[in-house]
């Protein structure tokens, strides 16, 4: 069964950096586990509606990669981090199209380094609406007949 793992229409803020042509999205990704964890997805602002592209993701488990600046880093815990931020750095900015290089690399580390305040404020994704699938009746030992909704979130 398939099951989507990134649902931009539920989203808590959208943040464009119109200069840099990226827009920042808080949300949440569905890991293999089935568990939302808050994320922020980077997207080319001016992407065409039929263009396929791919969003470029950092969830808030993997939010310490990107602060070299973090607590408790010793120099090879730091050196790891700036490695990492680095290459996904460059990896994003040619993904998000907005070039190949160290700049474009720099362009797309500063904005996520802008926004990892925000994604750590990220709430629990909030309940789906709910729809009413079928209904259900339960009988005790008494005879006594409760009626009860079995509903399913969308």
């Amino acid at each position: 069964m398939s099951h989507v793992a990134l649902d931009l229409t539920k989203r808590h803020f959208v943040h464009p950096y119109i200069g840099k042509g990226i827009t920042v999205y808080g949300t949440w990704w569905r890991g293999d586990d089935g568990r939302h964890r808050p994320c922020i997805v980077l997207l080319p602002t001016n992407r065409r509606i039929n263009q396929r592209v791919r969003p470029c993701v950092v969830t808030v488990d993997d939010a310490f990669k990107w602060d070299v600046e973090a607590k408790g880093l010793n120099k090879e815990q730091r050196e790891a981090c700036e490695r990492y931020i680095s290459n996904a750095g460059a990896v994003f900015a040619e993904q998000l199209g907005i070039g190949v290089g160290p700049h474009s690399a720099s362009t797309v580390i500063n904005v996520i380094h802008d926004e990892l305040d925000d994604l750590m404020k990220i709430p629990p994704l909030p309940p789906g609406d709910l729809i009413v699938v079928a209904d259900g009746f339960v009988t005790d030992e008494n005879g006594k007949t409760k009626h009860r909704e079995i509903v399913e979130r969308v």
